[in-house]
């Protein structure tokens, strides 16, 4: 069985099986705790059918084996037959896990204030939650899925950007590469600037904020006149750019570029960066809010 006190015998090791050093995984174990702690073991509404701590004795005994073990799925993301053998219980089991504990680690980031925003109402909310943002960089995020079998499915999920099938993610990046709002997961056809515009996410955007994009989203300037929009010059049919132009683009790429180191952030995660291969539509969704929030918290507990 994978044991702990072997992991936190060195960084290296233990970033390769969590992707948080040390002293990041103790400091979430704390928090991890308390959020175990309150968490209730069973419905207040059904009846027990055994007395407390009865039945078989559980493989995850604490806090830290169950950070542990959801942190270590979300980093590698192993099949459930094999995290089964890793941890030497049936593959039923890790899958039980998998759904018991990542919302409880979703719900320790949002407690630490780590989580990016789904929805914002005005900008007064805006400026609540980020003061002091004053350029943000925007782009989709595409994470391949299995081939769906249903013929609707399919044509839904396929990313002719990407030439599979995929789900899909605007992210929305500062200047310091923490992600501070993340669209809802859809299936990878739809066009990164029309989920951008179905968020309602620019309609309560402060005009004070710069709103860095990529040629996805063309007429974004246009059809939002309230925002300073900062995004390439496009080469019209059958002409060339300037040089100007050219250096311009450059200038525009070399600040744009943090979205794509948060998004690369992201991807140090397995369940970010391979297949998606569980069926859950808010497993997915719950895998990319999980996967910003350790971003954040690792950048948080970085400065």
């Amino acid at each position: 069985m994978l044991r702990i006190d072997h992991a936190l015998r060195s960084d290296r090791v233990l970033k390769a099986l969590t992707g948080l050093s040390i002293l990041e995984f103790i400091d979430l174990t704390d928090r991890f705790a308390t959020v175990l702690a309150h968490r209730g073991r069973t419905d207040p509404g059904k009846a027990r059918q055994r007395q407390p701590g009865g039945g078989r004795k559980p493989m995850l005994t604490t806090a830290e084996d169950k950070l542990f073990f959801i942190l270590f799925y979300v980093k590698c993301y192993p099949t459930f037959d094999v995290a089964g053998v890793l941890f030497e219980v049936h593959r039923s089991q890790p899958h039980r896990w998998v759904h018991t504990l990542l919302p409880l680690l979703e719900q320790t980031l949002g407690e630490a204030v780590v989580l990016p925003a789904r929805k914002i109402d005005d900008v007064a909310a805006f400026f609540e939650r980020f003061p002091q943002v004053k350029n943000l960089f925007i782009d989709g995020q595409e994470r391949p899925t299995q081939q769906p079998k249903q013929p609707e499915a399919q044509k839904a999920h396929y990313s002719g950007k990407k030439k599979r099938h995929t789900r899909k993610n605007i992210v929305v990046s500062d200047e310091h590469r923490s992600i501070v709002f993340l669209s809802p997961t859809v299936a990878g056809h739809q066009h990164d600037y029309t989920l951008f515009k179905e968020s309602d996410f620019p309609d309560h955007l402060p005009q004070e904020v710069c709103c860095w994009v990529d040629l996805a989203f063309q007429g974004m300037a246009t059809a939002y006149p309230h925002l300073n929009v900062i995004i390439p010059d496009k080469k019209s049919r059958g002409g060339e750019l300037t040089d100007d132009q050219k250096a311009r683009n450059f200038l525009k790429a070399s600040m744009r570029v943090v979205v794509e180191h948060a998004i690369g952030g992201l991807k140090r995660l397995n369940c970010m960066a391979h297949i998606y291969r569980n069926r859950s539509e808010q497993l997915a969704d719950q895998f990319m809010v999980v996967a910003c929030g350790l971003w954040n918290y690792h950048l948080k507990l970085a400065a």
